[in-house]
């Protein structure tokens, strides 16, 4: 299958993509390769430290300026990634050099507003350098393109882009691909079929976040424990202290539907998962799997080989299926009671 790479007016002030699937059906590419043969006689090709002159003069044209910012950022920030896994730039011609590309994993990029942007999220970047091959109305096939090669890719639920307010054209594409806007001025497309994203959680979540663990605890774990058991433990939603700690120091992640959070995590630098508790109207929805997900995939990239938690004895079945085993059964003090729980750990290959 071919691709149309041609290319429209729509830069965006910052962006990301991710690296191009190894194995796909989107044209003759993979991350081997350093040539994309693309429709008719468009090829992408790597960026090299030779192209980085030629970038500049791209990026000192008066759209570019308006729209991209520094030039000096730029060329800084790629000479300085040129060799990273996590980020690809690309030129991209037709008959002669007239794009810059560059695609990666959103949260792993050095610049950028992309702290607001769900867990999973690829960003995407392109430029036209060549003013004459704006407004040919190629943007839309490109952001096709861009989003398929992303789903390939696979391990992404969004797809972001951050236009400027001024650069409506861009945001009319965007919003004609399926992306919406959101809060924090990005420009979101979702990829997956679960109708709730994961965030980082704030400081401002506390008070959302405490509710909804002493209702789970009232409502859910009260078929494990008594009534004097749960009360003793769901005392913890008034420590504010624990929990602004949680926050700031903790790989801290919440499960939102709309405006709602519905569940949230948190995993420790040393590896101990902490926290991981779903609002107690959405049990057994997949909200507490997905939590879970981004907590080992932080702990992977940590370079743990194991997760540890404290497991109450409702969600003993639950971590078992997640490929936890129990090490100790113990007693452990809450706030003034000793309640049942189980010391798990999961080893990671």
């Amino acid at each position: 299958m071919t691709w149309d790479f041609s290319i429209q007016k729509v830069e965006t002030r910052r962006g990301h993509i991710l690296p191009f699937a190894e194995e796909a059906d989107l044209g003759r590419r993979s991350r081997q390769i350093r040539t994309i043969s693309f429709f008719n006689s468009m090829i992408a090709r790597k960026f090299t430290l030779a192209d980085l002159p030629l970038l500049n003069d791209w990026l000192q044209t008066e759209p570019a300026r308006k729209y991209f910012g520094v030039p000096e950022d730029w060329l800084h920030e790629i000479e300085a990634n040129l060799d990273a896994d996590w980020i690809h730039h690309f030129i991209v011609e037709d008959g002669k050099p007239f794009a810059f590309v560059q695609h990666y994993d959103a949260h792993l990029a050095p610049l950028g507003i992309w702290s607001e942007a769900p867990l999973g999220s690829a960003g995407i970047d392109f430029l036209i350098g060549e003013l004459s091959f704006l407004g040919k109305g190629y943007g839309s096939k490109l952001v096709e393109f861009l989003v398929r090669d992303i789903r390939a890719t696979g391990g992404f639920e969004h797809v972001v882009a951050d236009p400027t307010p001024e650069n409506n054209a861009s945001i009319r594409l965007l919003e004609k691909a399926g992306f919406s806007a959101h809060s924090s001025g990005l420009y979101i497309k979702r990829l997956s079929d679960v109708p709730w994203s994961y965030y980082l959680a704030k400081e401002t979540d506390i008070p959302e976040i405490t509710d909804l663990f002493y209702n789970t605890i009232q409502f859910v774990n009260i078929k494990d424990y008594t009534k004097e058991q749960v009360d003793d433990w769901s005392y913890w939603h008034s420590a504010m202290d624990k929990w602004q700690h949680g926050i700031w120091h903790d790989f801290f992640v919440k499960a939102v539907d709309g405006a709602k959070i519905i569940g949230f995590g948190s995993l420790r630098e040393d590896g101990y998962l902490d926290y991981l508790f779903t609002h107690k109207d959405h049990q057994h929805q997949g909200v507490g799997r997905g939590l879970y997900q981004k907590l080992e995939n932080q702990a992977r990239a940590k370079g743990h080989k194991s997760i540890y938690a404290d497991v109450s004895i409702t969600a003993r079945r639950f971590f078992e299926n997640l490929g936890f085993e129990v090490e100790i059964e113990q007693l452990k003090k809450s706030h003034f009671l000793e309640l049942v729980n189980y010391r798990m750990r999961k080893a990671l290959d």
